[in-house]
């Protein structure tokens, strides 16, 4: 056992790990005074990168503890195991899984861009350019939100409300979040209307979208991410905006209160926000399949899902409608 090592604490390492509460900071410490740790700190060299706050307080109560070595290439593969080993944690809330997912946004896009020019190169044959060809299209918002979202394990609204809220939130408002005195539905309330920063030239100045409402074909600037109705559209639909905060309101107060009893309402106006989720997702993937070339087995596991999907889908409106003639 190790207590007269002394650690080195990076600070962009140390940003990387979610706070305790006062009060889980105290249980902590009374933990370890009794029981001592358990666990070993891992160290990258003599920098700390997990187990922060077991290390002061082993420190400041001279409390042995054991070290675990861990190597990693650089500074980057460093900092991604310790966002995807926070968001491996159970009692890392959703506002903390959101501000991880952010800080781990630019590594997410820069390996995806790495990924796609390792797909690129004029040596390449022909055959595997075309196995290929899905890494060397353009890296959307939209793409990384959706790989995000299954990172960090929270809806896919949730995560295109966070990062449009810590883009445009001050320090003070991001703070209160990491507090618990706001949730990422408020602060995404206060913060949608800010002056957007700009985004690179490059990555939108060719791409459009046709608006499922109007029918116009639109710059993706017009458009919220995941959005199939451009942002002129939705503004004319005021009841539709507040369906979204309602649900999104319901369904954080659902996970952060675990005494939340939920109603039959409850579930339909969740099951409701999922779908429109998977509808939105589903139909960005939609131009991406192509029949033709699909082999017969892949067609007939993709057909099968379909059936499943239309099977459910059966089910609960033939509910519904039980529902709505009952009450006429």
């Amino acid at each position: 056992m190790d207590k007269q090592r002394t650690l080195k604490i990076d600070k962009e390492f140390f940003t990387l790990i979610p706070p305790l509460t006062g009060e889980e900071r105290d249980q902590l410490e009374r933990n370890l005074i009794a029981d001592g740790c358990r666990d070993p700190l891992v160290v990258w060299g003599d920098i700390l990168v997990d187990g922060h706050n077991r290390y002061d307080i082993c420190q400041r109560h001279s409390i042995p503890w054991e070290p675990a070595q861990k190597e990693f290439a650089n500074r980057e593969e460093a900092k991604e195991w310790i966002i995807l080993n926070q968001l491996g944690r159970r009692n890392v809330d959703i506002a903390q899984r959101v501000i991880l997912a952010e800080k781990y946004r630019p590594i997410l896009e820069k390996k995806a861009k790495e990924r796609q020019r390792a797909a690129g190169g004029d040596r390449k044959s022909a055959k595997r350019k075309s196995v290929q060809s899905n890494w060397t299209k353009p890296i959307t918002t939209s793409h990384t939100d959706v790989e995000l979202a299954k990172i960090a394990k929270v809806g896919l609204g949730t995560i295109k409300r966070g990062r449009v809220a810590l883009r445009n939130a001050t320090e003070e408002e991001i703070q209160a979040l990491k507090d618990g005195d706001t949730t990422i539905s408020k602060l995404y309330e206060v913060t949608r209307d800010r002056a957007r920063p700009e985004e690179p030239q490059q990555e939108t100045r060719t791409e459009t979208r046709v608006c499922k409402r109007c029918k116009q074909e639109k710059a993706l600037t017009e458009f919220r991410a995941g959005k199939t109705w451009c942002d002129a559209c939705l503004a004319d639909t005021p009841s539709r905006a507040q369906e979204e905060r309602e649900l999104q309101a319901l369904a954080d107060a659902m996970f952060t209160n675990p005494e939340h009893e939920r109603t039959p309402d409850d579930s339909l106006w969740i099951f409701a926000a999922n779908l429109d989720t998977h509808t939105e997702h589903v139909m960005s993937m939609s131009d991406e399949i192509d029949g033709e070339k699909s082999t017969p087995e892949k067609k007939e596991i993709a057909l099968a899902s379909i059936g499943r999907m239309e099977n459910a889908l059966a089910i609960i409106k033939e509910k519904l409608q039980k529902g709505i003639s009952h009450h006429e």
